[in-house]
């Protein structure tokens, strides 16, 4: 808990931040081991957050976000984050704008509860460091992505800890979307694939700068992802991937993103891929930078 006396005087204040578009890497670290993964940032996915705190009052939350958002993640998060200030009975209002469709597996319910965390940590001029709002985060839903780490971590979700911080990631150009209805993240059992092997070659592509390899990486994790969250045009994303030359496609292993990797300069290639996604009917389909 930080002491009362280091907190100042407390102001309505916002926070805001990014969703991820899947994963690069997805399964168990040697049989048994933990949920791990590495996620790939969505910056233009954003979700925001006001709170302004009262004393003494209920604490009142709304979500502006397509589908049945869940409330409760982000009042969890807000409870927990007050309970670390030392303000366990403030409440005010909470309003969350969040464009992340529920069960997308872009991350919508982390989004909701690190948004919510910030938010009240910066009504008190606290900033809670990647470790705590981790912590914070979890309190408030059962598995949580890394999106308090700006850099690329491989990712014990449903512990809320980092396994391995990885090298800076490189640069890729992504065609993003949504493939088909969302799912609930609870019902999708998490992959048994054994991605030792795996993330360390991903550990060695993001140090040479391999995007081959990343792609390679990648699809492999993607295809294993199949049998437990098929995707409804996986066969024509497949093939559209290896028209227009992508290095790879990454998938949600909990939802219905999916991703088409390409080298940063290969922005003709990405937008053949952006109208091929649209024509097959994935939803929202978008060109983005994941890491910078």
């Amino acid at each position: 808990m930080i002491a009362s006396r280091h907190i100042p005087p407390p102001r309505p204040a916002h926070a805001r931040v990014h969703g991820h578009c899947g994963e690069l890497l997805q399964g168990r670290l040697g049989p048994g081991g933990p949920v791990a993964l590495v996620t790939l940032p969505w910056p233009e996915l954003e979700a925001r957050a006001w709170f302004a705190p009262s004393p003494c009052a209920p604490l009142l939350v709304r979500v502006r976000a397509p589908g049945a958002h869940d409330p409760q993640v982000a009042r969890r998060a807000a409870r927990a984050a007050l309970a670390a200030l030392g303000r366990a009975g403030w409440g005010g209002r909470l309003i969350i704008a969040n464009p992340a469709p529920v069960g997308g597996g872009a991350g919508s319910s982390s989004m909701d509860a690190l948004a919510s965390i910030r938010a009240v940590a910066a009504a008190f001029g606290v900033q809670f460091g990647a470790l705590r709002e981790a912590a914070l985060s979890l309190q408030a839903e059962g598995a949580v992505d890394p999106l308090m780490h700006d850099a690329p971590v491989l990712f014990a979700s449903r512990e809320g800890r980092v396994l391995a911080m990885l090298p800076p990631a490189p640069k890729l150009l992504v065609v993003g979307g949504f493939d088909g209805p969302g799912r609930e993240t609870a019902s999708a059992a998490p992959s048994d694939l054994d991605v030792t092997d795996l993330a360390a070659g991903l550990t060695r592509a993001f140090a040479d700068r391999d995007l081959e390899e990343i792609g390679r990486v990648a699809t492999f994790s993607a295809e294993a992802d199949q049998a437990q969250n098929p995707k409804p045009h996986w066969a024509e994303i497949m093939a559209l991937a290896k028209e227009t030359g992508a290095l790879g496609v990454a998938v949600s292993h909990s939802g219905s993103a999916i991703a088409l990797l390409f080298p940063p300069g290969e922005g003709g290639a990405a937008r053949a891929a952006l109208a091929g996604l649209a024509e097959m009917g994935v939803s929202a389909p978008r060109l983005f930078r994941p890491f910078g």
